[in-house]
């Protein structure tokens, strides 16, 4: 007997555990292993899908380009050079003009980088004002309801139902048309989506048990409404911003295209085709090219959209 005590003593305790258990290894594992936070679980998600991947750096070189433009090219974004355009046509590309020249001899390769500086800051712009109206005023109508509801939604009927073009038109008629015009425009008159966004959502999760719970606590409504439903809609609201950009970039692209956006000498991608139109046969490159600045944007935005709808979807992974 003693020596039967005496093996088994040489045994160590946890090698015990497991002889008598053995799942007990494994719940030793499941218990010590580290949880993962949300955020990070979303971006590996994110990271398997290549277009979501693919359509964040091609935005990135885009933004970046727009920002260092001053250091990517020697040249100035308004400065004219007749000799760059003999008898007033546009020349196309070559080895010291890389995207051409356009009637004026100004380096369009420099117009498109300083242009993508404007259309970019405006479409972000613009979705940040309708973040700000939007947001409070979804939270309002979908949280209160009641009279408050109904004013919202009414004001929301009037802006669905007048024609956006008449606004803008009436706006450019009052205001000299520039980049903080177009920017006001853009964002005042396109607040609506994201306020129907927010209080359906609001709609929905104000009678789930989590908010009841927290009005038993007795906590106040701004807590309720901010740090409890809110984050609730941010995910999915990520998701409608990223297509919201690409929005607003081709919809400053169509004023610019129609006369009412930016104006001469100021470079935006829809001002320069704008003016590329009357040269699609001659000098065909100074309407591709902005357009395709354009294209890349808009598609980059959509893949990365769709790309964090599928990593925040539990039913596609």
């Amino acid at each position: 007997m003693y020596l039967f005590k005496k093996k088994h003593a040489e045994i160590p305790l946890k090698r015990i555990n497991s002889a008598v258990d053995p799942m007990q290894d494994d719940e030793d594992l499941y218990f010590s292993a580290k949880v993962e936070g949300y955020w990070t679980t979303i971006f590996k998600r994110f990271c398997r899908h290549w277009y979501g991947i693919a359509g964040l750096i091609v935005l990135a070189a885009l933004i970046f380009c727009a920002i260092a433009a001053p250091v990517l090219t020697p040249y100035e974004y308004d400065k004219i050079d007749f000799s760059a355009a003999p008898m007033g046509q546009p020349q196309p590309p070559s080895r010291e003009h890389l995207f051409g020249t356009d009637r004026l001899g100004r380096d369009y390769f420099t117009r498109c980088l300083y242009g993508g500086r404007i259309s970019l800051l405006i479409g972000f712009s613009a979705v940040a004002i309708q973040l700000l109206i939007g947001i409070p005023l979804g939270c309002i109508a979908g949280y209160y309801r009641g009279i408050a509801d109904q004013l919202i939604c009414r004001f929301i009927d009037f802006f669905s139902c007048v024609p956006s073009t008449f606004l803008i038109l009436l706006v450019n008629a009052l205001l000299k048309p520039s980049m903080f015009n177009v920017i006001l425009v853009l964002g005042v008159f396109g607040w609506t989506g994201y306020t129907r966004f927010v209080r359906s959502y609001f709609l929905s999760l104000r009678e789930q048990e989590f908010v009841q719970a927290a009005k038993a606590a007795g906590l106040k409504e701004r807590t309720i409404v901010f740090k409890h439903i809110l984050p609730h809609t941010l995910t999915p609201l990520i998701l409608s911003v990223s297509m919201g950009i690409g929005g607003a970039i081709l919809s400053e692209s169509g004023l610019s295209y129609l006369g009412l956006g930016m104006q001469e000498p100021i470079p935006s991608w829809g001002a320069m085709i704008a003016g590329a139109q009357e040269y699609t046969n001659s000098a065909p490159w100074l309407s591709v090219f902005p357009g395709l600045m354009i294209t890349l944007t808009v598609l980059s935005l959509c893949f990365i959209g769709e790309a964090f709808r599928q990593a925040i979807d539990p039913r596609a992974n």
